[in-house]
């Protein structure tokens, strides 16, 4: 960061908007949580046969994949407010974990999975609606993470509501985990990550309009 970029952040921070407090930031994050799980039961409900799917390696899978990547991408948005800190080591890791279950899931099948069993676990029968669903079921999260990022004043703006709106994206795929019966793991690594970047996109075109002091 040059002294420019420092000058500017003093001067922001001096006239910028009060932190809300912990307590007050908690609750508003939980509620957000709270908000997209309801819309979520409310609007598509949990798969009927929860208790017999969640006794498979697959349902865990669906919800770690997601979750493991909200905590690696929660872990840059923390860097990124911070001034002078570099996110980039995180932001490759998160692409790491993506490389690496694509690796896993797709090394196995290569070459001796029939074409069709391949399409069907690539497409499932739900790949048109799940990344929509997804984006959703996120703006409840969104809304929240982008007003609550404003009050720490990143310098990147862009780069700080993309890493929110993916936070809030990969929440939502493992709170739409509980509705969707989809069991492919191509398909989780293809349309859930599909749809955690729509919030991503959204907080990145917000984030100089929104963040900004």
């Amino acid at each position: 960061m040059n002294p420019n970029q420092l000058d500017q952040l003093a001067l922001a921070v001096a006239k910028g908007p009060a932190h809300p407090s912990p307590l007050r930031a908690y609750t508003c994050v939980l509620l957000s949580f709270a908000g997209a799980l309801l819309l979520m039961i409310l609007g598509l409900g949990i798969r009927p046969d929860v208790s017999s799917a969640s006794a498979s390696d697959v349902f865990w899978i669906k919800l770690a994949f997601p979750l493991t990547l909200s905590v690696l991408t929660l872990q840059a948005v923390k860097r990124v407010v911070h001034p002078g800190a570099n996110a980039m080591g995180n932001v490759k890791l998160i692409v790491i974990a993506v490389v690496a279950f694509w690796i896993v899931a797709l090394v196995p099948t290569y070459g001796s999975t029939p074409s069709t069993t391949f399409q069907q676990d690539l497409w499932g029968r739900t790949w048109r609606e799940c990344p929509l669903y997804i984006g959703l079921i996120s703006l409840p999260m969104l809304g929240v993470a982008m007003w609550l990022l404003r009050y720490w004043g990143p310098v990147s703006v862009r780069l700080a509501g993309g890493l929110a709106g993916f936070v809030c994206g990969t929440l939502a795929a493992a709170i739409y985990a509980l509705h969707c019966q989809e069991s492919g793991f191509l398909f989780l690594g293809t349309w859930y990550l599909i749809g955690a970047l729509v919030p991503m996109v959204i907080g990145t075109v917000l984030g100089p309009s929104v963040l900004k002091w």
